[in-house]
């Protein structure tokens, strides 16, 4: 990531360098990188995916909750809250997030 945001660097260089070889992973995401470094914004890429993946469960129908509890819980009881809160909200569902 330093590589790629150094303003010394030469778009072209970058594309070439060893942090460029996420162009040999996925074109997208590799356009997508370049994209987030010519506009110097490649420190938000983690802002950015946790966004996209919140879209991403709405469009899918999955809602994320964060239960905190004072006793660990079993698999059942995960499934159990995470049933009762998918009624509650009306949605099928239900991504649980446990501390």
């Amino acid at each position: 990531m330093a590589l790629l945001e150094n303003p010394s660097l030469i778009f072209r260089c970058q594309k070439k360098s060893p942090a460029g070889a996420i162009a040999e992973i996925n074109p997208l995401a590799s356009n997508f990188a370049f994209l987030l470094v010519s506009k110097g914004i490649l420190k938000r890429s983690g802002d950015i995916s946790e966004k996209y993946n919140d879209l991403l469960d709405a469009h899918r129908g999955i809602e994320r909750a964060k239960v905190t509890t004072v006793l660990p819980l079993g698999d059942q009881e995960k499934e159990a809250i995470s049933q009762r809160l998918g009624k509650i909200i009306q949605r099928q569902g239900l991504l649980l997030t446990l501390k």
